[in-house]
């Protein structure tokens, strides 16, 4: 939801020890769920366009791969030491219950393919020196 993730995150890394702990949440640009919505929003059916836009809609400025966020992370001074994905919890957004019914089974084939949507990511500040 910021326009200069690089600017949020060295800040942040201004701003804890060394080897402080950072956690993100964010969506997973390689995920099944990703490549649907986009193909649902690029399609030319409203019903659709407008289903898929509830799952990635435009407050999600930026979107990162696996490689592009280690990247993005390394390069503001932090190295990931856990990676977790996950989907989203379906009873947050307004869906019909065929939607809903949908999504679950894109779900459990994300799941299955190791392609879920979310990413919750632990990263450390990288320590040049003593703790202060």
């Amino acid at each position: 939801h910021v326009r200069n993730p690089a600017a949020v995150l060295t800040k942040a890394n201004n701003n804890l020890k060394n080897h402080g702990l950072l956690l993100l949440s964010l969506p997973d640009r390689c995920s099944l769920v990703y490549d649907l919505a986009k193909f649902l929003i690029k399609a030319h059916v409203p019903f659709f366009r407008h289903q898929a836009q509830k799952l990635f809609h435009s407050s999600h400025i930026s979107y990162f791969s696996p490689a592009s966020l280690q990247n993005l992370l390394q390069r503001t001074g932090f190295e990931i030491i856990d990676r977790h994905y996950t989907n989203p919890y379906l009873g947050r957004y307004q869906l019909p219950w065929y939607s809903k019914k949908f999504l679950q089974l894109v779900f459990w084939l994300a799941k299955l393919l190791k392609a879920q949507s979310r990413a919750l990511v632990i990263a450390r500040k990288e320590g040049g020196g003593a703790d202060v």
